[in-house]
């Protein structure tokens, strides 16, 4: 039996996350992040946890402070796929503290009336305050969750 994902219920977990008002320049946009100093060359490693109805993967990856990075994979026999793309900032001022760009996508085929697949897509972009070690949720719907946690790698 073939599921699809209501894209109904996408939480607003912005203030879940402790993430104050956006940062502003002077012209009302948000500034450009740049690492300061040696910044750039601490190591990271994060953790997905994406559930989606009976199905659980978890993954780990490394990263580098204030570089893109993502992690796709497909499900071909499930008939779905996940995507999450993430820019973490480690703050200066707060070490412990991660501050993320994230993209998490999760879709799937559904067939439709004609027996024709559509896609099925649940996607949520934001920003979050990590602290480090402790998991955050970044996407829940009806039946599809993503947990992330970051560390440093010393």
């Amino acid at each position: 039996m073939r599921r699809s994902i209501p894209i109904l219920t996408i939480l607003a977990l912005t203030a879940c996350a402790g993430l104050s008002e956006p940062r502003m320049d002077a012209a009302g946009a948000p500034p450009i992040r740049e690492a300061k100093d040696d910044s750039r060359g601490i190591k990271l490693r994060v953790k997905a946890e994406v559930r989606l109805a009976e199905f659980t993967q978890e993954v780990e990856f490394g990263m580098l402070n204030a570089t893109q990075g993502n992690f796709v994979r497909t499900f071909s026999e499930e008939g779905f796929n996940v995507i999450i793309n993430l820019l973490p900032v480690v703050d200066p001022e707060r070490p412990s503290i991660i501050d993320s760009q994230y993209q998490v996508e999760i879709g799937e085929r559904a067939a439709e009336g004609g027996g024709k697949p559509r896609p099925d897509v649940v996607q949520v972009q934001n920003e979050f305050l990590f602290e480090l070690g402790k998991p955050q949720t970044v996407l829940e719907a009806e039946d599809a969750k993503v947990t992330l946690t970051f560390w440093k790698v010393e």
